[in-house]
């Protein structure tokens, strides 16, 4: 029940972030189900026993496949999708107390938030770059022509 709760949280984080970078129509409600489906596999990834970074890249990859395959059906660019359903991973939190524990001289937290927060962020980036690699891989080997040896 409890990760139910979270999808619709992000679901409702994403719709608003939707309407902050101007996506309307039924594009919001996809970007937000990409959000959602970010959430289910990072909690399903938690439930699985990943540590906090791992359920961020799968949540990635999640939210990138769907993007990608959207896209192509909605026939619009995938940043569209992409960039409001990774919102609610962000670890804007993260930054956050890094910032404070740098502030206030506390440099063992300062460096092990920064090295939580950086490495949650290259798991966002890492996941979505290697599934928009395979997709454009997937489709420079689908155009390239049969050559047939004579």
């Amino acid at each position: 029940m409890a990760l139910l709760l979270q999808m619709f949280y992000a679901f409702l984080t994403c719709i608003g972030f939707s309407i902050l970078f101007n996506v309307r129509g039924k594009i919001m409600f996809f970007a937000a189900l990409g959000g959602a489906l970010g959430t289910l596999a990072y909690g399903m990834s938690h439930f699985l026993g990943s540590g906090e970074v791992v359920a961020n890249f799968f949540a990635a990859l999640a939210i990138s496949l769907f993007s990608e395959v959207m896209a192509r059906v909605r026939k619009v660019p995938v940043t569209v999708l992409l960039i409001p359903g990774l919102i609610p991973f962000v670890p804007g939190g993260g930054i956050y107390f890094t910032m404070l524990h740098f502030i206030a001289g506390d440099t063992q937290n300062f460096l092990s938030n920064l090295v939580q927060t950086v490495s949650i962020a290259g798991a966002l980036a890492f996941g979505t770059i290697i599934l928009s690699s395979i997709v454009r891989m997937y489709y420079n080997v689908r155009n390239i022509p049969n050559r047939r040896a004579s």
